[in-house]
């Protein structure tokens, strides 16, 4: 399958975004502090065509288990629900082939074998680039000139979280994995499951690509804070009524 203008794969830096939007309005739906409606559904759609146009399979598969999550925790009309089902069903029938043809190309072709080959390559650079530095890293913007994805980013990995040690060494990736620890264990104690499956969801993205640390997740990051801080504040108001 060939996307319009020769393209292989439409990137937008907000596709992470979109990818977990799901889980942001699951998340909202089981704290009873919203309900789904017409601009969500729109904004359904329009984030699954930056997703599947993305062609990120990690991106594919967190936006509809997203979206199945977001459709548990609602107590939505089944209207609604049925005119998703059937607008989907209707575009999924009208473009079968090219449906198969994109999971196929996607998910079992030869250009998938080799961006997981690039993964593995930058896995041996990186841990020889980690062993020049182990305890304190060579800095945020360590690379190595063995293997470059993006000459505008030359310290842009796919192995992002295994990028983070010979940048940060092993004392700097002690501090972030205690964060990461300390995060799980407030979590935990509220056992907010939901909460943790969502940060882990997000925090795995960095064994396969770049999106750890960029402007446009910074948006996630604020709704992680919001995760962190709102339960105390949800409990108070639920008792007082």
């Amino acid at each position: 399958m060939k996307l319009p203008f020769n393209l292989y794969r439409v990137y937008l830096p907000t596709d992470i975004i979109a990818a977990f939007y799901p889980f942001i309005i699951s998340w909202f739906l089981k704290k009873k502090m919203a309900v789904l409606n017409k601009k969500e559904f729109l904004l359904l759609f329009l984030c699954a065509f930056i997703v599947f146009s993305g062609f990120s399979r990690y991106l594919i598969v967190v936006f509809l288990t997203g979206l199945a999550l977001m459709l548990y925790y609602s107590n939505l009309n089944k209207k609604y629900i049925g005119a998703f089902a059937a607008i989907m069903l209707f575009i999924s029938t009208i473009f079968s082939k090219a449906l198969l043809s994109f999971l196929k190309l996607r998910f079992l072709s030869k250009a998938t074998k080799a961006s997981d080959m690039v993964r593995l390559q930058q896995t041996a650079v990186i841990l020889d680039l980690f062993k020049k530095s182990p305890l304190l890293g060579s800095g945020i913007g360590a690379f190595s000139y063995r293997c470059i994805r993006s000459l505008t980013n030359p310290f842009s990995y796919e192995e992002q979280i295994l990028s983070f040690f010979p940048k940060f060494g092993v004392l700097g990736m002690a501090i972030f994995f205690t964060l990461i620890i300390y995060v799980f264990t407030k979590f935990l104690k509220r056992r907010e499951l939901f909460s943790i499956f969502y940060l882990a969801l997000f925090l795995f993205s960095g064994w396969f690509n770049p999106y750890l640390y960029s402007s446009t997740v910074v948006l996630l990051y604020v709704f992680i804070f919001v995760l962190l801080n709102s339960e105390n504040k949800f409990e108070r108001r639920n008792h007082a009524v």
